[in-house]
C-alpha cells in the first residue's frame, strides 16, 4: 500500500482529543512504510505494487458514489477496515506497514 482514500467520510478521531495521544488533525503524509513491507516480503511473492486502497462502508456492497470513485480513479483494492486503524496510527505517531493479497483470478484457494 502506498496511500488511502477515505471514501466513508468517517473518522476515528471523535470527541474531545487528548493531545497527550497525538494531534486533532494527524498528517497522513509519508504513513505508509514500503521499506518495511519489502524486508518482510523478501523471498515472499514474486510480485509486488504499491497501490492506493479505498475505504467504503461496506466492502462487498458499494454505494454508487463508492463504485463511482473506484471506477473512475482506477482504484484496485477497497477495504472496510484499515483506514480507521491508519488514522489512529498517524494520530499516535506511528507508521504502516500495509500489505494487501489478492488471488488471482480463476484460481482455487486453500482456505475455506
Amino acid at each position: 500500500m502506498q496511500d488511502h482514500a477515505n471514501l466513508t467520510f468517517r473518522s476515528p478521531l471523535v470527541g474531545p482529543n487528548d493531545d497527550s495521544l497525538g494531534p486533532r488533525f494527524p498528517v497522513v503524509s509519508g504513513l505508509y512504510c514500503p521499506q518495511s513491507v519489502r524486508r518482510a516480503l523478501r523471498g515472499g511473492p514474486t510480485r509486488v505494487t504499491a497501490a492506493v486502497v479505498a475505504e467504503v462502508r461496506n466492502r462487498r456492497r458499494l454505494s454508487d458514489f463508492e463504485e463511482g470513485v473506484v471506477r473512475s480513479t482506477g482504484i484496485p483494492v477497497v477495504t472496510d477496515e484499515l483506514v480507521a486503524v491508519a488514522l489512529l496510527a498517524a494520530h499516535m505517531g506511528g507508521r504502516l506497514a500495509a500489505v494487501v493479497v489478492l488471488e488471482e483470478k480463476g484460481r482455487k484457494s486453500d482456505r475455506t
